[in-house]
């Protein structure tokens, strides 16, 4: 879907898929089409070194962080934030350094499917109960799979029934915007 000249970032991952069949096509149309939104795109290939984090502005890329066998980056880390910038308080800091910290103790050599799901993505705080979902996806061997948001982290302190979900924001949001209202209402009009 495309308005005023920028295409909503879901169907330019639909479009992608559907007209790219390598990650050399696929990283340049996440990269250079003009989005509605600022977001991130995590694109993998079936090759070494196919990697990145396309952390995006309407134009373009702000930032893009690679894999690199030369360098030693086997992995990357994407959570809701810019990892590029100085790291303020929030908890999506705290989730990435979570996940590194995982990450690094788990080791190239031992990383695959099952472990990368039990001792990274299902550990708090990396999931918690903001995870709406949880999905794993493994191109060069066709691997998918994704864990609804009834999933519980494990050692997740005081563990709640389910994870935090949109719904619940805005139910906690709801009397603010009730208030709101009302104080529009009572405005005068001129």
């Amino acid at each position: 879907m495309i308005a005023f000249g920028f295409t909503e970032q879901s169907w330019l991952i639909r479009t992608t898929l559907g007209e790219c069949a390598d990650y050399d096509c696929a990283h340049k149309k996440l990269a250079h089409t003009p989005v509605n939104a600022l977001g991130y795109f995590t694109l993998a290939g079936t090759k070494g070194d196919e990697g990145v984090v396309i952390s995006r502005n309407n134009w373009g890329p702000a930032n893009e962080r690679y894999l690199s066998e030369a360098d030693g980056t086997w992995y990357l880390v994407q959570t809701n934030n810019d990892a590029w910038k100085p790291m303020l308080g929030d908890s999506s800091i705290t989730r990435y350094k979570a996940a590194v910290k995982s990450l690094e103790a788990l080791g190239q050599e031992k990383a695959n499917n099952v472990t990368l799901r039990d001792d990274v993505l299902l550990v708090y705080p990396v999931l918690n109960k903001e995870t709406l979902y949880n999905t794993d996806f493994t191109p060069i061997t066709g691997f998918i799979n994704t864990l609804p948001e009834d999933v519980k982290a494990k050692d997740l302190p005081e563990a709640p029934d389910k994870p935090w979900t949109a719904i619940d924001e805005i139910d906690a949001w709801l009397p603010y915007f009730e208030a709101m209202n009302y104080w529009f209402d009572s405005m005068p009009m001129f």
